[in-house]
């Protein structure tokens, strides 16, 4: 089987009760460079099991570029890489594939 990997970006969500605006922000004050996981972590401590859902229509590919010029599309066949769009790549983008014989 090929299986062609792919890097995107998407927005997920999660609620928090109103009651709990001051808590939260008291944290965000507190932890000026938290991350998305110290927010998810907070709301676990607050009592709550915070569901994220994927907002849909939010999907974005990612260029290379946007990427620390690292691949964001690979091909992958038998766990073997077979491409990948990385401007660093060994890959060469008249498809001729390092090591396959390709």
């Amino acid at each position: 089987m090929i299986y062609i990997d792919q890097k995107i970006t998407t927005w997920e969500r999660f609620g928090i009760d109103d009651e709990h605006k001051d808590a939260l922000f008291q944290f965000m004050k507190e932890n000026p460079s938290f991350t998305s996981l110290d927010l998810y972590d907070w709301a676990h401590v607050q009592g709550y099991d915070p569901h994220s859902e994927r907002i849909e229509g939010a999907e974005e590919t990612v260029d290379p570029y946007e990427n620390n010029r690292q691949a964001t599309i690979e091909i992958i066949q038998d766990e073997e890489p077979l491409w990948n769009n990385s401007p660093e790549s060994c890959f060469p983008t008249d498809f001729t594939f390092c090591g396959t014989g390709i």
